[in-house]
């Protein structure tokens, strides 16, 4: 947990197998952090916004990976302000992203991959504002509603509908390289898919990120084919339709 005035947390890898045990806590921050480039991994919540931020700060999460085998990916709540979630690849046994109580204002929610058991992207109550959530790429990998707004949207189109949000996303599959510790994704529909943001300029990887298409997600990627006749494999077309 991290209290002081405006961190910075990057490049770091955590991981924990306490059930319940949270991987990074941001609480009480009243000025702008940073959390970006890491690769967090527990059984608990892998990151928790709490009280962070304020009308007069810009909070950034970015480029990280969020794995959680026995919670949520992350958990905004208690009056978290003016936070920018972009660019995080997540893959988690509970919800994807957690809207909790207080109220709370999100700034920018985009580009991101979720792939969870239970919603997707959690906005328990309507005290909650989201002013940009756009080109995301979300999976539910168990049956049931995609997501929750103030109620359950059983599909994408019911979340566009209800939240007024989430336009240009997608319900894909990321194909991420491995679950349990390596969240690269392979998904050709990422590719390309992504709306610029001015300040990302480099992925997780350090690799720079397209200028006008980005890559959804933490990672930048080339999509790769397999040539089975060369037992090779080739860069991909981009896909554009």
């Amino acid at each position: 947990s991290i209290t002081w005035h405006a961190p910075t947390f990057r490049n770091n890898e955590i991981q924990g197998s306490l059930l319940g045990a949270r991987g990074l806590e941001v609480f009480g921050c009243t000025n702008s952090f940073t959390v970006y480039n890491n690769r967090i991994r527990v059984d608990g919540n892998a990151l928790v916004l709490s009280s962070a931020g304020n009308g007069g700060s810009q909070p950034h999460v970015l480029n990280n990976t969020l794995i959680s085998t026995a919670g949520s990916g992350a958990v905004i709540s208690s009056g978290s302000t003016n936070v920018w979630f972009d660019h995080n690849n997540i893959q988690s046994a509970v919800y994807g992203v957690h809207f909790g109580f207080g109220t709370n204002s999100i700034t920018s929610f985009r580009n991101n991959v979720i792939r969870s058991g239970n919603y997707t992207v959690y906005r328990q109550t309507a005290t909650t504002n989201i002013t940009f959530a756009s080109h995301c790429a979300l999976k539910r990998s168990t049956a049931g509603a995609l997501a929750y707004w103030v109620s359950a949207q059983n599909t994408l189109a019911s979340l566009q509908s209800g939240s007024g949000r989430f336009a240009s996303s997608v319900v894909v599959d990321p194909l991420y390289f491995n679950t349990t510790n390596d969240l690269h994704a392979y998904a050709m529909e990422l590719d390309m898919a992504g709306t610029p943001i001015a300040f990302i300029t480099t992925d997780i990887d350090g690799d720079p990120r397209h200028a006008t298409t980005p890559d959804i997600g933490a990672d930048e990627f080339t999509p790769q084919l397999w040539a089975d006749a060369f037992n090779t494999c080739g860069a991909a077309d981009a896909i554009t339709s």
